[in-house]
């Protein structure tokens, strides 16, 4: 039950832009019925079952304690201005906050094997090649108008609060170049598709670099599954995912022995290859160099950055310079509420910038709503995390304690760190997003099961001294005794 659950929830993740219902302005998904119903099931393991709760002490329960204390501090101006609109909407963001930031913290107390999390890996890298797949093909589609060429959705959620009533579906967001349609596959927008595929890509590649066996046994199908995950970061042509190859990549320097400085310089190699033929191919059929494109783009955001905010070299549909805007406006905010910020979800209840609805990052959104005490908290969670997977990574000790395919998930840990950086402080806003708290609760997970192998502060506990099963069978068998029957019959001698 619970791998499945585990595997339905990273499934969901995929899907939320389509919803079953929506409650005041949220849309009801897959995700959030998998999320209460793996709540549901960690609640009858420490309540019904009553297990024991082992867990090993650290900083992260700390930090988490604090951004969680300081998101009810931020509360305080919603309640201090007592208007009804900022309360509710702080309310809203609470809930969908603690819906998310619940799964962390189960993550850490409830007993999870790595072996169910590499299953959840593999199930997401097999989708990975599907939705790599057809996201080629929506290039194709879409340049002759074929069926599936853009996929509309339907949850509320996705759109703007400050969106016109009566919107009750959008397509996906892409802008073109010529007859080359930036790929977005199931994703709403083409930055998402470039994010997964630097999961991909950091999946695939870190087992092959340390040499341990693999997610699958099949050479040809991870050699496929590199060669389209490679395709697709090429024709999301993101920002996000070209900068994080580069960090993955520079991230290895930092944690890899020199021993493997040849298999390293091979796969950079090889990625270079893959992408270079298939940007020869690409422009071919439509007469587009994306990697000329990425070359242009790169210019024209350096241009805009050294010269003052000159934004007449930047392609068409840069968002750099509109992406900064909404980070000074956050700033702004920060001015007006330094402390304890202007709330959780309220970015769009400001009224130093009324036109912001909310910023383009998560360092800024914490900055501007849970002021710095939020960002204290927040800067200490990504620097505690990754300098224990750094430490994970590279102590050969450590790793010793434990399997082949387990050090293969306790290595990867650094490199998904490495994209939460990425995705949280340089090209998006992920606070309050599955995109955050799924992959940090399989982190800390991790982290857990791998202190309570070596037995560092370990601490257990149960919620319940007796199980609740225990108690209702106890008090069924009493009721139902014929020794504590009214008419209790004797047999016959």
């Amino acid at each position: 039950m619970q791998i499945f659950l585990l595997q339905i929830i990273f499934i969901g993740f995929f899907f939320t832009g389509f919803q079953f219902f929506s409650i005041s302005g949220y849309g009801v998904t897959i995700l959030d019925f998998a999320l209460l119903a793996f709540y549901i099931y960690a609640l009858k393991k420490l309540i019904w079952d009553g297990i024991q709760v082992k867990y090993s002490y650290n900083i992260f329960h700390l930090i988490l304690f604090g951004l969680f204390v300081s998101i009810i501090i931020s509360s305080t101006t919603a309640i201090y201005y007592g208007e009804t609109d900022m309360i509710f909407q702080f309310f809203k963001s609470f809930v969908h906050f603690i819906e998310l930031f619940l799964f962390g913290i189960i993550c850490i107390f409830l007993p999870i094997d790595i072996s169910k999390w590499d299953k959840v890996i593999k199930t997401w890298l097999i989708l990975g090649l599907l939705i790599n797949i057809f996201g080629i093909y929506q290039i194709i589609a879409r340049a002759l108008d074929l069926p599936l060429a853009w996929i509309v959705y339907n949850n509320v959620s996705f759109m703007s609060r400050a969106a016109e009533e009566g919107v009750d579906s959008f397509n996906q967001l892409s802008l073109h170049y010529g007859d080359f349609f930036r790929a977005t596959s199931i994703f709403s927008e083409p930055s998402a598709l470039g994010t997964f595929n630097t999961y991909m890509l950091a999946f695939l590649i870190v087992p092959i670099i340390n040499k341990q066996k693999h997610f699958f046994k099949s050479k040809i199908i991870i050699f496929t599954m590199l060669v389209f995950a490679s395709i697709g970061m090429l024709l999301a042509f993101s920002m996000t995912g070209f900068v994080g190859v580069i960090l993955i990549f520079a991230g290895m320097l930092v944690v890899q022995k020199k021993q493997h400085i040849i298999r390293y310089s091979t796969l950079i190699l090889s990625f270079v290859v893959i992408i270079t033929l298939a940007d020869l191919l690409f422009s071919e059929y439509v007469g587009v160099s994306v990697i000329e494109l990425f070359q242009q783009r790169i210019e024209g955001i350096f241009h805009f950055a050294t010269n003052a905010g000159n934004d007449d070299k930047q392609v068409f549909g840069e968002s750099f310079g509109s992406r900064l805007n909404t980070y000074q406006q956050s700033i702004d905010i920060w001015k007006h509420y330094p402390i304890q910020g202007i709330g959780l979800g309220l970015t769009s209840c400001n009224k130093i910038h009324p036109e912001l609805v909310f910023s383009d990052f998560t360092l800024s959104t914490v900055l501007a709503e849970l002021g710095t005490i939020g960002v204290i908290f927040l800067f200490s969670f990504f620097t505690s995390l990754i300098v224990v997977t750094i430490k994970l990574t590279k102590n050969e000790k450590i790793l010793s304690y434990f399997s082949e395919y387990e050090q293969r998930l306790i290595r990867l840990l650094y490199y998904i760190i490495i994209v939460q950086i990425i995705i949280n402080f340089i090209s998006g806003n992920n606070f309050s997003s599955p995109n955050f708290w799924l992959p940090i609760g399989l982190v800390l997970s991790v982290i857990n099961f791998t202190y309570l192998r070596m037995n560092i502060n370990t601490r257990s506990f149960r919620l319940v001294k007796i199980p609740i099963k225990t108690v209702l069978n106890t008090y069924i068998c009493r009721n139902h005794s014929p020794l504590h029957s009214n008419n209790p019959k004797y047999p016959e001698i």
